[in-house]
Formats: structure tokens, sequence, C-alpha cells
């Protein structure tokens, strides 16, 4: 039988080559960096399922009236001092006097507050040192910025998506005795894939990859028959159904495959027939000698 149209072939190709270019590019986003004006660009490119560009700034218009986020740590007392996007510059340390702090923590009992805290404060991690990266499966984007002081101390600042803006929240882990590891926590819809890093940050729920392969597929499959159409009934002078593209085709492949699994049965049959044959016999055997 006739092998199918090189423009069918082509278009497998296409599909295929389409999934691990989605499957690729989902395992982007893993060297970016987070801007003041909350604008994400990754060096590697930013994965599929996020678009074009990634937009943070909606947590922005929603940070208290002081200007800055205030969150209070699980460790009872502490509380910390942090923007959305951009480092630290409206509350002043006194123990950390140096450097630009992505984030500032006040201890239990400190004294002096905002914006100027003269002892029992420290700086959670530096933002010059800022690496950020893109989880598709967790729909999270977070940013570590290590090198906080005095001690040793790090900050992971994690952006969730979330279907409403609420305050940040905040945790510090004591590692050994030898450094505090601090996470805040951001959750809204301006860390959602597909839609969601819009300035404002708009609810948009984002699409799976098994989704946005369907509507690859429906849209691939459209434009295959809606071009086909145009060019059969514009080129050939053809209407109806004799104008889908490759009709003959499609009108064959049942009986094609029909045909291609019995010549695939019998193929099969006849090499199961020679491997059972004595060595040198090239023509079947009659019942009664065939080897046991």
């Amino acid at each position: 039988p006739a092998l199918p149209p090189c423009g069918m072939l082509a278009g497998v190709l296409r599909l295929a080559t389409a999934v691990l270019l989605i499957a690729r590019a989902d395992a982007l986003g893993n060297a970016c960096t987070l801007d003041a004006d909350c604008k994400l660009t990754c060096a590697d490119g930013l994965p599929m399922a996020f678009g074009a560009a990634v937009d943070l700034s909606g947590f922005t218009a929603h940070h208290n009236a002081e200007g800055y986020y205030t969150a209070v740590d699980t460790e009872p007392g502490d509380t910390y001092y942090v923007l959305a996007c951009g480092p630290i510059t409206s509350v002043s340390c006194a123990d950390a006097p140096e450097g630009t702090p992505a984030a500032l923590t006040s201890f239990a009992g400190g004294a002096g507050m905002p914006p100027h805290m003269e002892t029992d404060c420290a700086s959670c991690g530096e933002y010059r040192n800022q690496s950020c990266r893109v989880d598709v499966a967790e729909a999270t984007i977070t940013c570590g910025y290590p090198g906080g002081h005095p001690g040793q101390r790090s900050l992971e600042v994690r952006y969730v998506c979330g279907k409403a803006y609420t305050l940040p929240t905040a945790q510090q882990v004591d590692v050994g005795g030898k450094r505090i590891d601090h996470t805040i926590t951001f959750r809204g819809p301006a860390a959602c894939p597909i839609g969601g890093g819009a300035p404002g940050g708009e609810d948009v729920e984002g699409l799976s990859l098994g989704a946005t392969l369907l509507l690859i597929l429906l849209g691939g499959t459209a434009a295959y028959l809606g071009v086909g159409y145009a060019y059969n009934r514009n080129a050939r002078g053809v209407s109806g159904v004799d104008a889908l593209p490759h009709i003959d085709f499609w009108q064959e492949l049942p009986s094609r495959a029909a045909e291609g699994c019995a010549r695939a049965a019998r193929e099969v049959r006849e090499v199961l027939r020679a491997w059972r044959r004595p060595e040198g016999v090239t023509e079947p055997l009659a019942p009664a000698v065939q080897p046991a």
C-alpha cells in the first residue's frame, strides 16, 4: 500500500517536536533575576507555562500602609520587614550596618522600632547575592539571598500561586547552631502560571502540561483542516467533503490499517514457521514431519 502523504508525516514530526520543546521549556527557569520593579528574567528562558514574561508587581499593590510588609515569625516575638521585590531600604538595623539587606528581622525584646532599629536585629540575607528559580510543578517562584549578618544567615523568599493576596508568613530554622535559615512566603495570583503575572495580578488559573498539549493538538488540527479546505476550494475548485485535505487518504485509512494488521500477522506467522524449520530446510514441512 502507498505510504501516507509527505505532508502528513511532516505534521506528525512537527507535533513530536512541539511535545519535546514543551517538555524542555518546563525545565527552564533555573537562572533567574527579580528586579526591584518585580520583573522576573531568566538567563535560560522562562518555562512555557509562565508565558513570555513574569510580573510580580501585584504583590507591591497589597503592602501595608508603612510602605513595607511586616511578617511575624513562628519564633514568638520575631518580626520581619521586607518588600515584595527589591531590597529593604525604609528600615535600618544598627547591628547590620553593612551591605543591602533583602529583609531585616527584629528579635523579641529588641530595642527600638522601625524605621531605625538599634539592637537585637539582623540582616536575613544580602540582596546582591540574589538567585531565583521557577518551579512549574509547584507554581512557585523562589529567590535565595545568602550572606545575612550578624552570624551566618540566609533568606529564601517564596512567591506561591494563590487565588487571593494574603499577608506574608515567615519562619526560621536553626541549622545545627551554625546558621539560621529564614523563609518568607508571599501568596497571590501574581505568581500563578499563564496570565497570573500581569500587573495587578489578575486571578487567572494556570494550564497543566496535558491541557497545553491538547490545545496545541486541537489548534494544529483546526489549522490543517481550515488551510487545506481553503486551498482545495480555491486552487482545485472542489467543495464539500471533497475539499477536505487528503480526503482520499482519510477515506482509505481504515482499510489500509486493516490490511497492514493482516500483513503484519502473516509476516509474524512466517517468521515463527521459519524459526521452527530444521536447519537447511527452506520449504514448509508437511504436518507429519514437523519438528517437535
